[in-house]
């Protein structure tokens, strides 16, 4: 992602707003589908799906500063896929869009 960040208050408690783009790379892709005996079956559907994938992120978060130029943060973010990854393009009436939450915690050290 490469994202702005908003900070709404100075430290050492400081929330923050994130917006930006987000772009991806597919590195494997597979489904799985539950078989008439109960087990689950995996398979590979990397050629259904295409790549690069581009997304919009906004977030929350916090930064809480513990020492000088040591921080914590955390923040929680939605990104929206705004490509389409269905490799059949234009003639399959399907689209298929990445939507993610994800909650990032992390120590942030200063130089």
């Amino acid at each position: 992602p490469v994202l702005l960040k908003f900070s709404l208050h100075p430290l050492p408690l400081s929330p923050y707003l994130l917006v930006g783009p987000n772009f991806g790379y597919l590195l494997s892709a597979s489904a799985d589908s539950l078989v008439a005996s109960g087990n689950t079956s995996s398979s590979d559907i990397k050629k259904n799906v295409s790549s690069p994938d581009i997304a919009f992120d906004v977030g929350v978060g916090i930064e809480m500063e513990i020492l000088p130029f040591t921080s914590l943060t955390a923040d929680l973010r939605y990104s929206l896929g705004l490509t389409n990854n269905n490799s059949s393009g234009s003639a399959s009436p399907n689209s298929i869009h990445t939507r993610d939450i994800k909650l990032i915690v992390g120590v942030l050290f200063g130089l």
